[in-house]
């Protein structure tokens, strides 16, 4: 199994010695379902919003485990479009940047930790078991 963490910070390293860009290819972050939740929280649809989290419980929990004691309202909707990002906007990004015009979206250290999460997922689904990122 690939070790893609160990592999992303060897590219980071790199880059920072060699100052070059580097650029992580996230596109869901351009993906039609995060644009849609983008378009709910401008137009105050849900009020102010302070965070967004998400979590999910198994099926089966037990009863001394912490949950918070707030109602959850459940609104679906259905998202047309690439989940997976448009690729004419991510590359009209990637133009600007390169043209100094502007920042890349995501730096290579919050790709890095994407990629350290990304693998203990991985392992965690490998080995059948939690694993435990501190």
């Amino acid at each position: 199994m690939a070790n893609f963490y160990r592999e992303a910070r060897l590219m980071t390293s790199a880059q920072k010695v060699s100052g070059r860009l580097l650029l992580p290819w996230l596109p869901a972050r351009w993906g039609s379902d995060l644009k849609a939740l983008k378009e709910i929280v401008a137009r105050g649809d849900i009020g102010r919003i302070y965070r967004i989290h998400r979590v999910i419980y198994p099926d089966k929990v037990d009863g001394g485990e912490y949950r918070s004691g707030f109602k959850t309202e459940v609104e679906e909707m259905t998202v047309g479009g690439n989940i997976y990002g448009d690729e004419y906007e991510i590359y009209r990004h990637i133009a600007r940047v390169l043209r100094g015009e502007e920042s890349y979206f995501a730096s290579p250290d919050d790709a890095l930790e994407l990629s350290r999460v990304l693998d203990a997922a991985r392992m965690s689904s490998r080995l059948g078991q939690a694993v435990y990122l501190r």
